[in-house]
């Protein structure tokens, strides 16, 4: 997250606004990774015998975020795949909330027996741990990587009656009326919260953080 917003500030600072979101906030990226409940099931002495027999009951994947919403899009028709796959039921349960930590808790604390799957994302796994001052588990020593399932950019966008086209425009209609303009997130801490923070401070304007339990709301304002 340094690395990104170190080289978010240097295409501002080198006054390349146009560096929009095509290439600016793009710079911020949602990783969705599939990882298990705990080191515990890879390192225990039965590991092996149990990886020649996996699975013989249902495996559960939790989505930290609503249904309906990009990232449970993503995740069922990987259920569907594991589910013809293996021969057995891949349940997705959604567990929205707190910035991805209700549904990061629920798996660090689930058995570790290779069975319940988090759909980790930069959400629970880097920005809770480094904006909250405890957290119910260790994003470090609680989950074992699986695998990359996807990458996402975010992408700034206005309603088109708004007067703003550009960064450029942005920079000039809040730096006339500080806290003019207001900008939706999916809650503290998230990932569109910090990215729309640093852009604010490197156009030095201020705006207004109006956040949103879920996704959906934002796309009408």
């Amino acid at each position: 997250m340094v690395s990104q917003t170190g080289r978010f500030t240097e295409c501002i600072s080198a006054q390349d606004l146009r560096c929009n979101i095509v290439s600016g906030l793009t710079k911020a990226r949602i990783l969705f990774v599939l990882i298990l409940s705990s080191l515990g099931y890879l390192l225990a002495p039965t590991a092996p015998v149990l990886a020649d027999t996996w699975p013989i009951k249902p495996i559960k994947i939790v989505v930290p975020f609503p249904a309906g919403g990009p990232a449970d899009s993503l995740v069922r028709p990987l259920a569907e795949v594991l589910n013809k796959k293996h021969g057995y039921t891949v349940i997705v349960e959604n567990k929205p909330g707190a910035n991805a930590a209700i549904a990061s808790q629920f798996v660090a604390k689930s058995a570790p027996d290779g069975y319940t799957f988090l759909l980790g994302s930069d959400a629970g796994l880097s920005l809770a741990p480094a904006t909250q001052k405890t957290l119910p588990y260790d994003a470090a020593k609680d989950f074992e990587a699986v695998t990359m399932v996807a990458q996402f950019s975010q992408v700034l966008t206005v309603n088109p009656n708004f007067p703003v086209k550009t960064i450029q425009d942005l920079q000039a209609v809040a730096s006339k009326a500080p806290n003019s303009v207001s900008y939706a997130s999916i809650g503290f801490g998230s990932q569109s919260h910090i990215a729309l923070e640093t852009l604010s401070k490197a156009l030095n304007i201020k705006m207004i953080h109006v956040p949103y339990p879920e996704r959906h709301p934002q796309r009408r304002i």
